[in-house]
């Protein structure tokens, strides 16, 4: 049993775990509209550089990246969309992102992770609706239509982010047990 031991890498063991927890964290601070892509990506360079060279596949931490850059990408795109479509003014657009923030984490306080999401779309629709009617002078009716884009596309936004770090985490957890 004592060669058995000996012979396991704990390092590799401690690696697996560090990235396995900053996988899960930040899968839940993309749902809640944070750069939790970023925080998976950084564990594996950080790990590879400074802890582990064997870690994992330089191409893996390389997909990771694209994959963080296009999730960027894909909700700059899902925002951009809600609001071309329900014909937002660009303060509007920074009222969604504010009200996104605050109802996302009003909502993880709620009914976490569900209520997360319910937040940061319902977020958006208020801080976009507050904003048009408030600062760009529009009628309810116009600010409340701008809002409902904005939530819509925040939900889409929240689930292709969240789907894109849920596949950075199994990625990773693949190279390091098969790579």
């Amino acid at each position: 049993m004592t060669e058995y031991l000996s012979s396991i890498d704990w390092s590799l063991w401690g690696g697996a775990i560090v990235f396995t927890v900053a996988s899960l964290v930040g899968i839940v601070l993309t749902i809640i509209t944070l750069p939790g892509t970023w925080v998976i990506l950084a564990s594996a360079l950080l790990i590879k550089l400074l802890w582990i060279p064997d870690f994992m596949p330089w191409w893996v931490i390389i997909v990771m990246g694209v994959l963080a850059l296009l999730g960027e990408i894909i909700e700059a795109l899902a925002g951009a969309f809600g609001a071309a479509k329900t014909g937002a003014t660009k303060a509007g657009a920074v009222g969604a992102i504010a009200g996104s923030l605050l109802g996302a984490l009003g909502g993880s306080a709620f009914f976490f992770p569900l209520g997360t999401i319910a937040g940061a779309c319902l977020g958006a629709a208020v801080g976009k609706l507050l904003v048009e009617v408030g600062y760009a002078r529009r009628t309810y009716k116009e600010g409340a239509w701008a809002g409902t884009g904005a939530a819509a596309g925040r939900f889409i936004a929240i689930l292709v982010k969240g789907s894109i770090a849920g596949l950075m985490a199994l990625l990773g957890a693949a190279a390091i047990l098969y790579l």
